[in-house]
């Protein structure tokens, strides 16, 4: 949340389509919020029924978008 609302902030540009929309309607930071619970909630009714591997999975891309969003913070504050 931290990295895609700093670098909207600073001018950056959403490449997702359906969260540009949801940014666009209510707002960057209440659009994170939203989204991100809206997919974490649920999570947690199903911690017992997804194989670890999807968990892997999702962290690697989570980890991944982290590090993409710090990267282009650090380009975009130079």
């Amino acid at each position: 949340v931290y990295t895609t609302f700093k670098i909207l902030e600073a001018g950056g540009i959403e490449t997702n389509k359906f969260l540009d929309k949801i940014f666009k309607k209510i707002g960057v930071l209440p659009g994170l919020l939203l989204t991100k619970s809206a997919l974490l909630i649920p999570l947690f009714f199903v911690l017992d029924y997804v194989h670890y591997s999807a968990f892997i999975i999702g962290i690697a891309f989570y980890t991944w978008v982290i590090s993409h969003n710090t990267k282009v913070l650090i380009n975009i504050n130079k």
